[in-house]
């Protein structure tokens, strides 16, 4: 069954609504998990905590079928750090339904509150083999016609799991469409650069009297929204720019950083071709970006029409935060994270070649 967009918008005013009700909860929950020994134990508090909320609230989950989800939620925070309780709640899902009948609901409403409505939070806790269940059950419900609501901030796991994405800022609906609009529409809100830069003019170009930049793109991969790069796949970054005339020879050069503003490396073209003063003229240059070279997330680039000027480059022309995009893994198994379903640490995550004797 498919959700309304007033439908959805009136379940996340009940959610924000119920959220006072179910605060006293967070001291009972949040002690769950200091240890694996007592996590029992939190699990039967949580229980007589519940039953004593209040019939104010069980109104409001069952009314609108988001108690499950608020108490999920709550869930996921007390056990951020316990395996054993992520692995009890039965990949973030059909555990909602014996929290919820804890409440009080009927048996038969807790479950289909629990397979239509997946909270966010179920994909940051727990190992890899953890969040594999959590995608597989999703993947599951949904196959078999049912609705979930999957909030996350993983634009690679609602690429994979959704048919249907809406982008949310401050309780209200401000993207509805399909997930590869929907994506490319927050990416470009949230960077400061998206994937194309053009000077339409010699005047409004960046340069000096040598050189001018007239465009800056990232190339798209087929299947992929804009601005959406699968890791294993070339980044092709291509810079078009103009020689005005007779001088020093030249040569393109491109920066590479991630979101905290941190150094991947710098990179130039070495070819002969410029070894020579460069003939006035306009030129494409495109910078390939090995596959499985950078790691997942958001990455700027910087590009620069250069001159060596021992010991340093003199720069003719330069564009900082030229653009950026994501990198996104598909989770298919033959990136450089292999099976491995968490996040590498890094700047980098590169596919090595290994060679391995038994001895």
């Amino acid at each position: 069954m498919a959700l309304t967009r007033t439908e959805i918008e009136i379940l996340i005013k009940a959610r924000d609504e119920a959220k006072g009700t179910f605060d006293n909860l967070n001291t009972v929950v949040k002690n769950v998990g200091k240890s694996s020994e007592d996590s029992g134990r939190g699990l039967d508090r949580l229980g007589q905590g519940a039953r004593g909320a209040g019939a104010g609230a069980i109104a409001a989950g069952v009314a609108l079928g988001n108690l499950a989800g608020v108490v999920a939620r709550n869930l996921v925070s007390g056990f951020r750090d316990t395996i054993q309780a992520a692995n009890r709640l039965d990949a973030g899902l059909i555990g909602l339904s014996s929290v919820a009948t804890a409440f009080g609901q009927d048996a038969e409403k807790a479950k289909a509150a629990a397979a239509d409505l997946a909270k966010d939070g179920l994909l940051s806790v727990g190992d890899a083999e953890f969040q594999r269940r959590c995608l597989g059950r999703m993947e599951e419900l949904g196959s078999a016609g049912r609705t979930v609501l999957f909030v996350s901030h993983q634009l690679s796991a609602i690429a994979q799991l959704c048919d249907r994405a809406l982008q949310i800022n401050g309780g209200k609906i401000v993207q509805d469409g399909q997930p590869a609009e929907v994506i490319a529409h927050y990416l470009h809100q949230t960077h400061s650069a998206g994937v194309e830069r053009v000077w339409d003019s010699e005047e409004a170009a960046p340069g000096d009297h040598l050189a001018k930049i007239m465009s800056v793109r990232v190339l798209p991969h087929e299947g992929m929204p804009p601005g959406i790069m699968d890791v294993r796949l070339p980044i092709g970054i291509e810079i078009v720019f103009r020689v005005l005339e007779w001088g020093k020879p030249v040569f393109p050069k491109i920066k590479v950083l991630d979101r905290e503003s941190t150094i991947a490396f710098n990179a130039m073209d070495t070819d002969e071709r410029w070894h020579e003063p460069t003939p006035p003229g306009e030129y494409a240059a495109t910078a390939w970006i090995p596959g499985n070279l950078l790691n997942e997330g958001a990455v700027s680039g910087e590009v620069a029409i250069c001159s060596i000027d021992f010991p340093k480059l003199e720069h003719h022309a330069a564009v900082y935060e030229a653009v950026s995009f994501e990198i996104l893994d598909p989770g298919e198994g033959d990136s450089a994270r292999g099976a491995f379903g968490g996040q590498w640490k890094g700047v980098v995550r590169p596919l090595l070649e290994w060679t391995c004797d038994r001895t």
